[in-house]
């Protein structure tokens, strides 16, 4: 079983702060995906772990919600603001199946001290984006992207494409106008 450490407030919400461990929300319509998630989990059962309280605009209240079940809501829905839920699992082989269940599957996290089975449920596991022991480090233009319901596409970013093609320019001379002489060598033109 997982064990969580003692509820803590998180520090938030200035991105570029080494100190804090969330950045604000990107509209207020996102703040209040949170909120609703979050309240979700509550209604559900749950309990708010640790969560960032903040006075910035807009506030920034990701958080960790633990004694979360399979069947809730909360884990059934995507959404992009910083909420883990924690959902305890025993044996190893049920992580795989909770996590598969959901209709979504972006991206996720796998902790652990065994290498081999950290690699086993990356493999395991429905989704597009899977880091082991780390979840900030991503090599930018690696095709990337969700399963199922998840995701717009397999790239990281719009521009990845571009690695992968040749520009090429074709002129086509055209009966319409004369091509002028000093366009090209003598020896091309008709």
């Amino acid at each position: 079983m997982l064990k969580l450490p003692s509820p803590t407030k998180l520090a938030g919400c200035d991105g570029l702060d080494p100190s804090v461990h969330c950045g604000p929300q990107v509209s207020r319509a996102e703040q209040q995906r949170v909120l609703d998630h979050i309240e979700l989990g509550k209604k559900g059962g749950a309990r708010v772990a640790a969560q960032a309280q903040l006075s910035t605009d807009p506030e920034c209240e990701d958080g960790l919600i633990a004694d979360v079940i399979e069947d809730m809501r909360i884990t059934n829905e995507e959404r992009f603001g910083t909420i883990v839920t924690d959902i305890p699992f025993d044996p190893y082989e049920d992580a795989i199946s909770i996590s598969n269940s959901p209709d979504h599957g972006l991206t996720c996290a796998i902790y652990g001290k065994d290498a081999i089975k950290a690699n086993h449920a990356a493999r395991a596991v429905d989704v597009g984006m899977t880091f082991n022991n780390d979840y900030t480090r991503m090599a930018l233009g690696v095709p990337s992207g969700g399963t199922k319901h998840s995701g717009y596409g397999r790239q990281h970013c719009i521009e990845t494409p571009n690695g992968w093609r040749t520009t090429k320019s074709i002129h086509t001379v055209s009966d319409s106008a004369p091509v002028p002489s000093d366009a090209c060598g003598s020896d091309l033109i008709p």
